[in-house]
């Protein structure tokens, strides 16, 4: 991808728990990923259970789609002035708020037929 190789964390990720499984799931509460058997053991607690736990979904190269700033975010968005992915959050809140944007989909399709 665009990113320099060693500076994307998106790589498949361990389990911030037992670090012995890959993780699969992100917590937004905890800011950290786990696999499923430690994600649940975490979450029998209480205090914890409100936590948004989001599943983490990745690309072809076994890289995961999400946000750097936003990390429960997926990258579906384009941002034409900066020439990158970005979030729905960048987009609306975040350092691309009222840049020219364009859906994923289209912009992979778009590049395809230059």
């Amino acid at each position: 991808g665009m990113a320099l190789a060693g500076s994307d964390q998106a790589e498949r990720s361990w389990c911030s728990a037992c670090r012995d499984r890959l993780s699969t799931l992100s917590c937004r509460g905890c800011h950290a990923s786990f696999c499923k058997s430690c994600c649940s053991k975490v979450h029998e607690k209480t205090a914890f259970r409100k936590h948004v736990v989001v599943a983490l979904e990745y690309g072809a190269r076994g890289q995961v789609r999400l946000c750097r700033e936003h990390d429960w975010e997926k990258l579906t968005l384009y941002c034409v002035k900066d020439s990158c992915f970005v979030c729905m959050h960048c987009m609306l809140y975040g350092k691309h708020k009222g840049h020219d944007g364009k859906s994923l989909q289209r912009a992979v399709a778009e590049g395809k037929e230059q």
